[in-house]
């Protein structure tokens, strides 16, 4: 219930625009005491190091979108269709990765297997 609290609290202030490096990284520090609690939490991770890199924190971009790509390879190896999903586009881009059409087609896959609509929809892109 802790958790649900927490993201949705960072939710409503990423909409404020409220949020700056040191809340989040603060946000992401006490998610980690959840780590082991399901693959969410580790995709949540991702999904604040995403907000860090889409908002160009300058120098930290490279880190957070390095940081982003491991949590979100960690979640979707555990099943967490929203992580796949970003995993794939990490791949389909070249962030924080080599660009990798395979992969990008793999985790687009199989988080769309999962009826994640987001997947569904890129993979019926026609580019």
């Amino acid at each position: 219930h802790r958790l649900y609290c927490d993201i949705n609290q960072f939710n409503l202030l990423n909409e404020w625009g409220a949020l700056s490096r040191s809340n989040i990284l603060s946000r992401i520090n006490s998610l980690k005491k959840y780590i082991d609690d399901s693959p969410k939490v580790k995709e949540t991770i991702g999904e604040y190091y995403l907000y860090l890199f889409r908002n160009d924190f300058l120098k930290e971009q490279d880190t957070d979108a390095i940081a982003a790509f491991n949590w979100y390879s960690e979640a979707a190896t555990q099943g967490d269709a929203d992580a796949q999903y970003h995993l794939g586009l990490y791949y389909k881009y070249g962030y924080a990765t080599k660009k990798n059409v395979r992969q990008y087609k793999y985790w687009m896959q199989k988080s769309a297997e999962q009826g994640f609509s987001k997947a569904i929809d890129e993979l019926n892109k026609k580019d």
